[in-house]
């Protein structure tokens, strides 16, 4: 079996994702957390101290996710997301600190499209964050329903769902502290699952910095590697410090799969050599791939995937006016564009349901879009992935 590339050491304030998934291919297969901590009924206590909780949306390998309810005086009630740290990982210090210490820092994030964080606290020796709840799919979900349906999500729609992201992103990247210096916030892990969208049509960014604390998990926990490595940037994928154009790599990655259907990292060589294509950052140009893409958007991703980060938007407003300027000919899409999308890609039974405890995503998601205009999206065929994110990781011997 071939051996994996190594890893340059990481530089001062880079993440070593790259390293963590090598170790993972080296490794094989880790052992299960105690079952304990999948076990469907040991949450069951439905109280949990101010929160009550109400459902179990997710469980990944970090943590688990809650649909939970505060109440207060008056018979006031909110209902939240609580991502809760797995017992499994409550004795590892460095993690927890880490995980501490980055929600302490994006819960100042009060932007339209960013999951906003209410609370973090600690009950016994677990560890829990309450964030807003977004009803809706996560955008991979969104894509992968929309294949099984035979349609594409529009350009358009694509277009408003990437400049949303890079409205939170320009946002974030741009945030200071109460003393005026700037945070440097990079977010690390954009990517589809990570992108919620209600049913509403509301586009939301969650999990800013869960990354970063995800390299200090054991061996146990894989699952926080899931996907991880399809959307990295080059000098990600080489341990590299990163800054705010890594973020902006990593929405170019999305927004190719959105327009073209596919992982341009994905399917070309071995699984083992994922890394080393992602350091090389040969892409095929998405025109090349779907050539309904226009030349004016194919340039915008294009740019956004350059291999050097000084060849590539320096910030995220940049890329935002670009693809602003792709849509100056057309009318823009609206958020109820993107939310009657979801009636056609999930009926009104799925759209009132919680989401089931299997969901790909480690977190809660959210999904909406637009009805394709005069059914020309019919043209647009699902072809199955030979190869999907699960299947490869598997093979990696990441759950």
């Amino acid at each position: 079996q071939a051996a994996a590339p190594k890893a340059a050491a990481p530089e001062e304030g880079g993440l070593d994702l790259a390293a963590v998934a090598e170790n993972a291919l080296a490794e094989g297969a880790p052992a299960a957390p105690p079952a304990a901590t999948r076990g469907k009924g040991s949450w069951r206590d439905d109280a949990y101290g101010p929160y009550r909780l109400l459902d179990r949306i997710a469980v990944g390998g970090m943590a688990e996710v809650f649909k939970a309810k505060r109440s207060g005086v008056e018979g006031f009630e909110k209902i939240v997301a609580m991502k809760r740290i797995l017992p499994h990982l409550s004795d590892n210090k460095e993690f927890v600190d880490m995980f501490v210490d980055e929600a302490k820092m994006v819960a100042g994030l009060t932007h339209p499209s960013i999951v906003q964080i209410f609370d973090l606290g600690r009950i016994d020796k677990s560890y829990y964050i309450a964030m807003e709840y977004v009803h809706g799919r996560d955008l991979r979900t969104i894509l992968k329903r929309a294949k099984e349906k035979g349609l594409r999500m529009p350009l358009d729609l694509c277009l408003r769902v990437a400049g949303q992201v890079c409205s939170a992103l320009e946002y974030a990247h741009r945030k200071k502290d109460d003393r005026g210096r700037a945070m440097e916030i990079v977010h690390r892990d954009v990517s589809p699952q990570n992108i919620l969208i209600s049913f509403e049509g509301q586009v939301k960014l969650t999990d800013f910095g869960i990354a970063k604390a995800a390299t200090k998990a054991s061996n146990t926990d894989r699952g926080a590697l899931r996907g991880k490595l399809l959307y990295m940037s080059p000098e990600q994928a080489w341990g590299k410090a990163m800054d705010r154009r890594s973020d902006l790599f990593s929405l170019g990655i999305v927004l190719y799969e959105m327009i073209t259907d596919q992982k341009p990292f994905l399917g070309v060589g071995t699984e083992m050599s994922i890394l080393e294509m992602v350091r090389q950052c040969r892409i095929e140009p998405p025109r090349k791939v779907n050539s309904r893409v226009p030349g004016s958007l194919d340039a915008v991703v294009m740019k956004a995937l350059a291999r050097d980060p000084d060849e590539r938007y320096q910030d995220a407003g940049e890329m935002h006016r670009a693809l602003d300027k792709v849509l100056s000919d057309r009318q823009p899409p609206s958020a109820s564009d993107l939310a009657r999308f979801v009636e056609v890609l999930f009926d009104r039974h799925e759209r009132e349901e919680a989401l089931p405890e299997d969901h790909p995503s480690g977190e809660h998601s959210d999904g909406s879009g637009e009805r394709p205009a005069g059914g020309g999206q019919a043209e647009f065929t699902a072809v199955p992935d030979p190869m999907s994110v699960d299947t490869l990781l598997k093979r990696f011997g990441i759950k």
